[in-house]
């Protein structure tokens, strides 16, 4: 076991200091043109500058005229060899409206697009308050609405999000068996690794693991390209993601895993883990550890050498204490042997108490990095989801002090004169053992609802980014002549605008979307504004349905500069209402 943790603490310590560090979730800094530019003569290329490192999918940079009609572009580069600013040339375009939409990849592998509006040419659109009969503004009198629409039609299939969802679900579950099963036969159990039921459950994790990594690697080529899933085996978008952080860090995983099973299996028959394989094995599983790290949100914290190599050893603690789990359930427990039951359990359960310590140590830190305060925690779907996970821990917890106390006054008491006492005596241990395997099974089962959970949880926006995201709104305004942002309750994500975010008559666009991208037609919503600095308000904007979750307020006047508070009310149903605020720049 001392080897076990020794090649543990060797790769993560070499994970910690050579991973490359990345700057955190990106947000649209600016653009240029800026949006709603009103331009004399066309521009010769499009910028998007971003808030943090980006990469850039196929197709990142799109243009379309008034008519929704698209424009040739050039291929999407970085700018000036910047990772933080995308830039495409375009051909010369004629007076009109233009629409521009963007998708890159954030450099914690989410996919972040928008959109922007820009004018070539004398005048001025056509007036933005017109409303066609029955369908809201159409596309020529309001190119805000042409860009919603749009950004709506490139947000992606909706079942990719669900496929993906299952496929990182799948991929940890089964890292996590296969991981923590080795563990588990290599320093607690050797003679495990003849009987067949242990062979088919590793053989099994490690084969669902290598094909999810690569599935894996597919997926995130159609999710982040917004892609539909047929083209999920177009080599082409496979081959975009293996230029990506993602991509290579799955594609080593794949490549380990692939060197680990063998590995094991030679470890296991051979009985020479003692002498290296067991270093040689821990190292690899290290090593497969860190993958996730490296591909997600640890490698966007600072330091983020340190925050790959905490998230490695949490990802290994969580992987020998649930691993070891399912071999004890499904393989130990279920041989009603009371003489392997009573050598195998304490082992367990000490190697398990140590992990249990190092998942909570390592989840404490993670869970500061990526929140940081408790408004972020309470009002983010990323808290929300860290608060659940955390209660099925609990659960676990509970149930696993119930396992522990039979280690203490069973295991080390009754079982060794049990079977001391001969054959007979196995049979009369068998309700004790059947008691311990119901509360293993409950926990097995609770921490698959934990997995889930947490495949859910890598992909969604970290809370201390959701919350600050309307803190670089302020920077975006002085160059767009804009105001935007995006908000999230519980129900719905809500998108505003506001134009040109300046005192006086302003154009208002709120839309409701359901937090994979698609509209959301809601029941009612409601916004206001106030001005603490001057006691204004709160004002009522006067907002419009024009649209299924598209609501808008066309020359809405706002008497004063300064910050001002936006309340946006959603209700879904007759029951269900919901709150967002965000501070809103407003200009002289």
């Amino acid at each position: 076991m001392r080897r076990l943790f020794v090649g543990l603490a060797v790769v993560l310590a070499t994970v910690a200091l050579t991973a490359a560090p990345a700057a955190a979730h990106a947000d649209l800094d600016r653009t240029e043109p800026p949006g709603g530019a009103v331009l004399e003569t066309a521009p010769a290329k499009l910028d998007v500058l971003f808030t943090g490192d980006v990469e850039i999918p196929d197709d990142s940079i799109s243009v379309y005229d008034a008519d929704a009609q698209p424009v040739a572009v050039g291929r999407a580069q970085q700018l000036d060899g910047r990772k933080d600013a995308v830039t495409a040339s375009v051909p010369e375009m004629g007076d009109g409206t233009y629409v521009v939409t963007w998708r890159v990849l954030s450099a914690d592998s989410h996919p972040i697009h928008g959109a922007f509006t820009f004018i070539v040419g004398a005048g001025t659109p056509a007036d933005a308050g017109a409303v066609a009969a029955g369908s809201g503004p159409t596309a020529a009198a309001n190119p805000q609405a042409l860009a919603q629409q749009l950004l709506e039609a490139d947000a992606g299939d909706s079942d990719v999000g669900i496929v993906f969802g299952a496929v990182r679900f799948a991929s940890y579950a089964s890292l996590i068996v296969f991981l923590g099963g080795a563990a588990f036969l290599l320093t607690l159990w050797p003679q495990g690794g003849s009987v067949r039921a242990a062979r088919r459950i590793m053989g099994g994790a490690w084969a669902i693991a290598i094909v999810m990594s690569a599935a894996g690697i597919a997926m995130q080529g159609v999710y982040g390209g917004g892609r539909p899933l047929g083209d999920l085996f177009d080599w082409s978008v496979i081959e975009g993601v293996l230029d990506t952080r993602f991509g290579q860090a799955w594609l080593a995983r794949l490549v380990l895993l692939v060197v680990a099973g063998p590995l094991l299996v030679w470890a296991l028959r051979s009985h020479r883990a003692k002498h290296g394989g067991l270093a040689l094995l821990a190292v690899i599983g290290g090593a497969i550890a860190a993958t996730g790290g490296i591909a997600g949100h640890p490698s966007t914290n600072s330091p983020a050498a340190l925050a790959v190599g905490i998230d490695a050893a949490h990802f290994a603690a969580v992987s020998i204490w649930l691993g070891g789990l399912v071999l004890l359930c499904l393989v130990v427990l279920r041989r009603d042997d009371a003489n392997v039951a009573g050598e195998v359990v304490p082992r367990f359960s000490k190697l398990a108490f140590a992990s249990v310590a190092v998942v909570a140590l390592t989840g404490t830190v993670q869970g500061w990095w990526q929140v940081r305060t408790l408004d972020a925690l309470a009002d983010s779907t990323y808290g929300r989801l860290l608060i659940t996970k955390l209660a099925l821990v609990a659960g676990i917890l509970v149930l696993a002090g119930f396992s522990r106390g039979w280690v203490r006054s069973r295991a080390q008491a009754s079982v060794p004169a049990l079977v001391a006492a001969g054959p007979g005596a196995m049979t009369a241990s068998t309700p004790e053992i059947r008691r311990l395997r119901r509360s293993v099974a409950g926990e097995v089962v609770i921490a698959i609802a934990v997995l889930a959970v947490t495949a859910v949880l890598v992909n969604t926006v970290p809370a201390r980014t959701a919350i600050a995201g309307s803190d670089s709104v302020d920077a975006r305004d002085a160059f767009t002549g804009r105001f935007d942002t995006e908000l999230h309750t519980a129900q719905v994500r809500i998108d505003v605008g506001a134009d040109p975010a300046r005192v006086g008559p302003n154009e208002i666009h709120i839309y409701t979307l359901t937090h994979g991208g698609e509209a959301d037609d809601v029941e009612e919503l409601r916004a206001r504004i106030s001005l603490s600095a001057n006691s204004l308000g709160p004002l009522e904007v006067p907002l419009q349905r024009v649209g299924p979750g598209h609501f808008a307020a066309y020359a809405y006047q706002i008497p004063l500069p300064g910050m001002w508070l936006l309340e946006v009310t959603v209700r879904t149903s007759d029951i269900d209402q919901s709150n967002a605020t965000t501070p809103m720049q407003i200009r002289p």
